[in-house]
């Protein structure tokens, strides 16, 4: 285990587990793989058709997908201290201090079955700035509290150095978008922020509209923007952001 104290992570403050749902499919996976396995033995053992065989190796295969799925789920944990956090998976701990992150990608999913409402599934994404990822899913508890807690700490650090350089004249890249004094791009032009009628988010997607064009000009995913919440941030202090 590595100590936080040799990463001056200082005090901790919230410790995220596997999920229930992650146990559950332990077990849902290995019921299944176990009464398959069972199924298997004895149709070979009665000698009978082979036809079963085909559908009980099936449920097999699903049963130890389910099982082998909610294992690797259960081998992460993650700290999170006043400085930064730990994230474990098996035997491997990475401690990262706030101001070593560089990029967070975020999607956030309302899932439905058969119309009706089943949930969110989130999934960060956190980058170093040394070209390291993790990623952070419903499979650790608490998911929606730890990945705002990630950005809001992200976002104190990279706020003022994105104001910083846009003051500078410099342009910052978000994904497909950029951001200057100039105006936002989408890597073919540059719309001035005067001809920008308005950015919003909708159903997952970033809207930028152009003064004039009845067609958004720019919708982009999200999940495609790194650092969403700065990006969304610094336009509101320019023009002002509709939600």
């Amino acid at each position: 285990m590595i100590n936080p104290l040799a990463y001056q992570l200082g005090n901790p403050r919230d410790e995220y587990k596997p999920a229930i749902t992650t146990w559950l499919n332990i077990i849902l996976g290995g019921a299944i793989a176990a009464g398959a396995l069972f199924g298997i033995v004895s149709v070979l053992g009665e000698g009978k058709s082979a036809s079963p065989l085909v559908v009980l190796s099936i449920l097999l295969l699903i049963g130890l997908g389910v099982a082998y799925f909610g294992f690797s789920r259960s081998r992460v944990r993650v700290q999170v201290f006043d400085q930064g956090l730990m994230y474990t998976r098996g035997s491997t701990t990475q401690a990262w201090r706030w101001e070593e992150i560089a990029f967070v990608w975020q999607q956030i999913t309302r899932v439905h079955v058969q119309g009706i409402p089943a949930g969110t599934r989130y999934v960060y994404t956190v980058q170093h700035r040394d070209g390291q990822k993790i990623v952070l899913n419903n499979g650790i508890s608490k998911i929606k509290a730890l990945g705002e807690m990630v950005q809001s700490e992200t976002f104190t650090r990279l706020m003022p150095l994105a104001i910083a350089a846009y003051n500078n004249g410099e342009a910052l890249q978000f994904g497909k978008l950029t951001i200057s004094q100039q105006g936002i791009g989408n890597s073919k032009e540059i719309v001035p922020w005067a001809q920008v009628k308005g950015v919003e988010v909708n159903q997952g997607y970033v809207a930028v509209k152009r003064e004039g064009k009845w067609l958004r000009w720019a919708n982009i995913p999200v999940a495609g923007v790194p650092n969403f919440f700065i990006f969304m941030a610094l336009v509101d202090q320019i023009i002002g952001v509709k939600r």
